[in-house]
């Protein structure tokens, strides 16, 4: 697939957030990557784009809004989830988190002519919907968007960065039989907000599901279930990641014992806290430590 070498990426104004790099200066024709850093609190409006619009959380976690009225969606974003943006439509969105985790993401932004070339290609009818969804965990995505993101830091030629985005359109295009995820039956926004918040509170104290519960004015079922129909996870796996976050940031302090560090995260057992750890990033605490210096 050939693009133009001056095709110009269209990316909306007015992001709250704070550009960290862009590819926009290294001629990836039809295709614009930028790292974002991103507020802890939020609330914009951004005009449509002739570009299909990708972006991966990759540090912190929200709960995030958008539309408004009926076609309002909501969905609670960590490091690893994506959204979709369509072409050619509004984007109103916000957040508010009390998270002292910094937020980051990549967004990828694909012209119009290259989601249609591949779509051609791929034997598409040219009117077929464009993906365009909240929240999902896509680990091809994922792992994608990270490497244009890096992609993007060090300037890497045209070529690689513009086989990477249309695997991702491929992919995306591919997919659009599971279209729009709408979270059917999960908690509302505010109470969704609500709950995860709490859990930022006591991340180094014990927390029930019965008192997570409580918080939503739900029963202990039906709090289960749309809590995992909002996130895909179940409230104390998500707690888990919540705390194993914090564990990430406190463990760059050298100050901190790793004894210490599992005490503000929930964990008065070392020895279980290396554990799980371990099970969710892969090397012991001390290791990470070390890894980062």
């Amino acid at each position: 697939m050939t693009l133009s070498p001056c095709e110009p990426v269209p990316v909306a104004a007015g992001l709250p957030s704070r550009a960290l790099a862009d590819s926009a200066e290294l001629d990836w024709a039809g295709v614009r990557v930028r790292e974002m850093s991103d507020p802890h609190v939020a609330d914009f409006a951004l005009p449509p784009v002739e570009s299909l619009t990708v972006v991966v959380v990759t540090a912190g976690s929200y709960v995030v809004e958008s539309g408004t009225g009926k076609g309002r969606r909501h969905a609670l974003v960590a490091p690893g989830t994506s959204s979709v943006n369509a072409p050619n439509r509004e984007v109103r969105a916000r957040w508010r988190s009390s998270s002292r985790v910094p937020f980051r993401s990549v967004h990828l932004s694909l012209a119009t002519s290259v989601v249609e070339q591949t779509r051609e290609a791929l034997g598409r009818p040219s009117r077929s919907v464009d993906p365009d969804y909240l929240r999902r965990d896509d680990a091809f995505v994922e792992a994608a968007v990270t490497e244009l993101g890096r992609a993007a830091r060090l300037g890497l030629p045209a070529l690689h960065a513009q086989t990477v985005a249309q695997s991702v359109a491929s992919h995306l295009l591919l997919g659009t039989a599971a279209e729009n995820d709408r979270l059917g039956g999960g908690l509302p926004a505010p109470v969704l907000g609500v709950v995860v918040d709490l859990m930022h509170e006591r991340l180094a104290d014990p927390l029930t599901l019965d008192e997570l519960a409580a918080a939503a004015h739900l029963s202990r079922h039906h709090f289960l279930r749309r809590f995992a129909a909002s996130t895909r996870t179940t409230p104390m796996r998500y707690l888990t990641s919540l705390r194993l976050q914090r564990a990430q940031e406190l463990l760059q302090n050298d100050d901190l014992t790793v004894q210490a560090v599992a005490a503000r995260c929930g964990y008065p057992n070392p020895a279980h806290f290396t554990s799980a750890f371990r099970r969710e990033h892969g090397l012991t605490p001390s290791a990470y430590r070390e890894l980062r210096r």
